[in-house]
């Protein structure tokens, strides 16, 4: 059963990815364990589910895109990283295809504002990470957009 309140905030979650896609090209979601005091107030919440021992927490935080595959580009998915960084790079790269440039699966690129050198794979699931760029778009259930994971490399 879904709460009213529950209701309330995927609408006006909707209504923000919709309206900073218009304003921007790009939205970013970014995907966390971090446990907030009103996550934990939802009794349904993951962040309560964790709490009573229902739910074990997710494997790896992660930021995407969602804006991408309107103009013809696979959305971007980073996985391990802070919010910032996360933000940083992925608006970062956001920008580039946004003024033509095309990544690439296999690739290996810089970017230099943030100092990080990277790799391009193709996302074998992206159904199951990005959830709100499937949903905006409106794609039929069990398919999805595609999408590249950004990978940093080590120095």
């Amino acid at each position: 059963m879904i709460l009213p309140a529950e209701t309330a905030f995927m609408d006006q979650q909707r209504a923000w990815l919709r309206d900073t896609v218009r304003r921007c090209g790009v939205a970013l979601t970014y995907v966390s364990d971090d446990e907030c005091e009103c996550c934990r107030a939802v009794p349904q919440s993951r962040a309560a589910q964790r709490a009573d021992g229902t739910k074990q927490k997710a494997s790896e935080r992660f930021g995407y895109t969602t804006g991408l595959h309107g103009i013809g580009h696979p959305e971007l998915v980073l996985f391990g990283l802070d919010r910032l960084p996360t933000s940083g790079l992925l608006n970062g790269l956001a920008h580039e295809v946004f003024h033509g440039e095309v990544f690439m699966p296999g690739e290996v690129r810089r970017f230099d504002e943030l100092d990080v050198t990277f790799r391009v794979e193709e996302m074998r699931n992206p159904r199951a990470h990005v959830v709100a760029a499937n949903a905006f778009y409106e794609m039929p259930r069990g398919s999805s957009v595609r999408a590249f994971t950004v990978r940093p490399l080590a120095v």
